[in-house]
């Protein structure tokens, strides 16, 4: 009797023991499913923010090779009235078809009071002559020229003594050329900035040519914008980075987004000036899709801590019959 009573004490400690074992295995699953859901988190944030990036330096190095590829255009005039070959209109047609799909609207040689002697392409200014009121052309040059209904950038090479070739470059096409078609996720959109921060392109046309640190203030002045104007200063300033911040709108759509960011700098061509092309999206997309990787991640783990529940059962049930079973023969050899 003493021997059966020791082995039931036994196996009721051992059954304790496994209890306590299994409740401390769903408590250490639970917990590292928190941690790592986190970690999951964060992980795919700085994936995503690492393609926004990406998609924003793309745009950059186009901004960047339009650029380049008009001026190259440009000096190629130059190079070839050093040969004696006469610039007519038809010969400025057929470089202003190469150069119209990188933002260069009008093309003309003027002479050094600005008068215009050949040109083609649209929007053609009349009067040049504020390109030598500082001094006179004698390299290859890039100026900012601002007017009533656009911004303009005048890209201006020297031909010769009397001559100056003239690209008229406008700078919201230009950009609008290579930010307006990105897409980050499902909504996300890129804008850009130039050196001044002034917006040159965004998705919300009355942001454009506005002051990029004050417009958003006309719409909220009660709400703080401190995280997106430290980022812009950034912009301003040439650097290249990720980030979030909080919006009151995405687009046209109003409401409190969360927004990952990602921004980098475009230089341009002779001139100090910089631009910068930033890339977004609301958080709750990136969200949204690692809440299908938490669905799957807690799925596997409800499904170990309902085995690990179903084995508890077991253990107890079986306790209590073989406890039944026990308690049965005690009773029959005592009596």
């Amino acid at each position: 009797m003493l021997r059966t009573i020791k082995f039931v004490m036994y196996r009721k400690g051992l059954l304790v023991i496994i209890g306590l074992c299994i409740c401390l295995v769903l408590i250490l699953a639970f917990v590292f499913g928190l941690y790592s859901a986190r970690d999951l988190k964060r992980i795919v944030s700085e994936q995503f923010n690492r393609q926004q990036l990406i998609l924003a330096r793309q745009a950059a190095r186009g901004i960047e090779y339009s650029l380049n590829y008009a001026i190259q255009e440009l000096v190629s005039i130059r190079y070839i009235t050093q040969h004696g070959m006469p610039i007519s209109s038809v010969f400025l047609e057929g470089i202003y078809e190469r150069v119209r799909r990188r933002g260069v609207n009008s093309i003309a040689i003027v002479d050094t009071h600005g008068k215009s002697l050949v040109s083609a392409g649209e929007g053609l200014l009349e009067d040049f002559s504020f390109i030598f009121e500082r001094k006179r052309v004698a390299n290859p040059l890039l100026q900012f020229l601002s007017l009533k209904e656009k911004q303009l950038l005048v890209l201006a090479c020297p031909l010769d003594v009397d001559r100056v070739a003239i690209f008229l470059v406008d700078i919201h096409q230009l950009v609008r050329d290579h930010v307006a078609k990105i897409r980050s996720g499902n909504t996300g959109y890129a804008w850009a900035i130039d050196q001044r921060g002034h917006f040159i392109f965004h998705p919300i046309k009355k942001f454009i040519g506005k002051n990029a640190f004050e417009v958003r203030h006309y719409d909220a002045p009660y709400f703080s914008f401190k995280e997106i104007n430290i980022l812009q200063k950034k912009m301003v300033n040439g650097e290249e980075s990720t980030g979030k911040y909080v919006s009151l709108w995405h687009g046209e759509t109003k409401g409190h987004f969360n927004k990952l960011v990602a921004y980098t700098p475009a230089h341009l061509p002779y001139t100090s000036a910089i631009w910068s092309v930033a890339v977004c999206a609301p958080e709750q997309e990136v969200n949204a899709v690692i809440h299908k990787a938490y669905l799957r991640h807690f799925f596997l783990q409800g499904t170990v801590i309902f085995a690990l529940i179903l084995v508890g059962l077991f253990l107890l049930i079986s306790e209590r019959r073989f406890s039944q079973l026990l308690r049965e023969e005690v009773a029959r050899k005592t009596e």
